[in-house]
């Protein structure tokens, strides 16, 4: 629900109704929704909401105004966290993946941090990934790969196409990219294919 203001007022995080409901799959009835508290952020942009993720006991979704909320799956809060800021004028849509107790969410428009690796458990930052801040943002959500006996965190990112140790964010390699934003990524084979607007689509070998 909406509370709808004047043009210039409509832009604002707290006048948001952030919600999870869940629906059964055989009819569509609602079992359940929970209503969430937005963050503070103020951006017209705020209504995208990236895909939630869960591990079969809890979900974890992130909202528009930066706010990061793990739930039970009958609903239930069990810890609700506003990623740190200051973040630009743009949006977040970026979906959040989990791995090993450990949430990632890629996050390109705010001053320096692009990458969160959060605590599964409790929601507290376990380290952060910086980079210079792009004249453009991109909102890609990052993705897994299985590469020999590793997995990698791989992330589009203006100018490159990075690969990390998701249990250090240690930089495993990198590939030249010049796309701009709204790139997606997804893995075929032994490949990692990458593509966006303003740009060239690129097939990279990740080891």
């Amino acid at each position: 629900s909406v509370k709808r203001l004047p043009k210039e007022k409509n832009d604002l995080a707290q006048f948001q109704t952030h919600r999870v409901a869940c629906h059964a799959t055989a009819d569509g009835a609602r079992i359940w929704q929970t209503d969430i508290e937005p963050g503070t952020w103020d951006t017209m942009f705020s209504f995208t909401t990236p895909t939630p993720v869960t591990d079969g006991k809890r979900l974890f979704t992130y909202f528009g105004s930066a706010v990061f909320v793990a739930l039970d799956l009958d609903g239930r809060i069990l810890w609700r966290k506003t990623l740190p800021g200051p973040f630009k004028a743009e949006w977040l849509c970026s979906s959040p993946l989990l791995f090993e107790e450990t949430l990632y969410i890629f996050c390109d428009v705010n001053n320096t941090t692009w990458l969160f690796a959060l605590d599964a458990r409790t929601g507290d930052v376990k380290w952060e990934r910086a980079r210079p801040q792009h004249e453009k943002a991109h909102n890609s959500s990052p993705l897994f790969v299985r590469v020999g006996d590793a997995t990698q965190l791989v992330v589009a990112s203006p100018g490159a196409v990075i690969g990390v140790d998701p249990r250090t964010a240690r930089e495993i390699w990198w590939c030249k990219w010049n796309a701009n934003r709204y790139p997606a990524l997804i893995a075929a084979g032994d490949l990692v294919f990458a593509t966006g607007e303003g740009g060239e689509s690129i097939a990279i070998a990740p080891n």
